[in-house]
């Protein structure tokens, strides 16, 4: 994990900034990150950040201290990651009109870096569970809007955990092939977890 040309979520805890970079170069004692020049405005030297990446449906993360800055990349120390402990949340069923855009190069995916309309069957404060018209592979990750009413909108990035085939009408269509993907959150941000800890306080447990 965390080696070169591998992809990896960076966020900025004081900012609540999050955005995904690109592992250009490591060795045992550093790693360098490729991001946008946008993203990299953000950064400076000495600012600590998180690095998180998800491995076989588990997240693993690390904060170490940026040693040095440029327009596209940042250089940090590396440090033993650990793995990012699941918490228990309770689900609640709902059918909520929601768009993704996945950023991972997934052959089985149609439409790359296409916002897509999906729906959400259930959700809690860890992730969700989709209905798609598309097979997406496990650890793919994407970008995710969700309407849950009252004009909030929940926004975030998430995972794939499990993705399986079904039969259902949940879309309004006529019956045929669809997928549930099962996807957990990656931090949420203070705005989108307020509009979900608003929402499930309507909804019924599963």
């Amino acid at each position: 994990m965390f080696e070169v040309q591998e992809f990896v979520d960076v966020f900025l805890e004081k900012s609540d900034k999050r955005f995904q970079g690109a592992i250009l170069h490591g060795d045992d004692a550093h790693i360098v990150v490729g991001c946008k020049s946008c993203d990299s405005e953000y950064l400076t030297s000495g600012m600590v950040v998180k690095l998180i990446q998800a491995v076989n449906g588990a997240l693993y993360e690390f904060n170490s201290q940026i040693l040095q800055c440029r327009p596209n990349a940042f250089a940090l120390n590396r440090v033993q990651p650990t793995i990012v402990e699941r918490r228990c949340y309770k689900r609640f069923n709902c059918k909520l009109a929601a768009w993704y855009i996945c950023d991972s190069a997934d052959d089985n995916i149609l439409h790359h870096h296409v916002r897509t309309r999906s729906t959400a069957i259930d959700i809690s404060e860890g992730g969700m569970r989709l209905i798609l018209k598309e097979d997406i592979s496990v650890n793919t990750c994407f970008e995710v809007e969700i309407d849950v009413g009252e004009s909030r909108m929940l926004s975030a990035r998430a995972i794939v955990l499990r993705c399986s085939q079904r039969e259902s009408l949940i879309l309004d269509e006529s019956s045929s092939i669809r997928y549930t993907v099962s996807a957990e959150f990656l931090n949420l941000s203070r705005i989108s977890r307020n509009a979900l800890v608003h929402l499930v306080k309507k909804l019924v447990p599963v």
